[in-house]
């Protein structure tokens, strides 16, 4: 079944990028500890003061768990509780679980916008998802991929009812002009920043160009169509 929507919106330039995301996660097999993934624009490839926690020493006793880190300007740190990348199309963080003193049960809360988390090759689809995992020593891998970011000239605004795979295609005068990259959505309210360039790189016009957002969950197809401006 195919559904379609229509949506007029007007999108200022230069708006605020809704790129920064994070995604905590409880790791409980004895005790609890949260841990943090996520991408901000402002996040490098290493340690950030800012964004980034680290994690003391392993304790003598007891269940441990945390994220295993090496960067060359910080060569003490070893571990993370907090680990804030750049903005990229995919990325994996590995979870390392000691002494676990019953069978580890993780729980996810605050997902992506864009992109889809999976946790040993499991999709996280809902925003409070949790498993449970043997109890023993052993490494979580979870990993990140369908994220987009381009610094926004114009935004496309729009919201959907389910978490899906979208395929977004611009149009101007009924020819294409960029296709985005292929993602994952959450269900919920978006706002896409595409940098107004069309598929070869080259700056696009101002004016009126449609965007049309092709939505796949399940066995059901939702289709938008979603009018943007871009200004001088």
């Amino acid at each position: 079944m195919t559904k379609r929507f229509t949506y007029l919106i007007l999108f200022a330039a230069l708006c605020v990028s809704a790129a920064a995301w994070e995604t905590f996660v409880t790791v409980d097999a004895g005790r609890a500890q949260e841990l943090t993934i996520g991408m901000a624009p402002s996040a490098t490839a290493g340690f950030d003061r800012e964004l980034d926690m680290v994690a003391p020493p392993l304790p003598p006793v007891g269940f441990y768990c945390y994220f295993t880190f090496s960067d060359t300007n910080y060569e003490f740190i070893n571990a993370l509780w907090a680990d804030i990348r750049p903005p990229a199309k995919s990325d994996e963080w590995q979870i390392r679980l000691h002494r676990p003193e019953r069978p580890a049960r993780v729980h996810f809360s605050g997902l992506p916008e864009v992109g889809l988390i999976k946790v040993n090759n499991v999709p996280v689809v809902a925003d409070s998802f949790a498993m449970t995992f043997g109890g023993q020593d052993s490494i979580l891998k979870i990993a990140y991929s369908g994220g987009f970011y381009e610094e926004p000239n114009a935004f496309i605004e729009f919201e959907v009812t389910h978490a899906a795979d979208a395929i977004i295609v611009i149009h101007k005068n009924g020819k294409s002009i960029r296709r985005l990259p292929d993602m994952f959505l959450a269900a919920g309210e978006h706002s896409l920043g595409w940098n107004a360039l069309d598929n070869r790189g080259n700056p696009v016009e101002p004016g009126l160009y449609y965007a049309y957002i092709t939505l796949r969950w399940e066995n059901e197809n939702a289709e938008l169509e979603v009018e943007t401006i871009v200004k001088e």
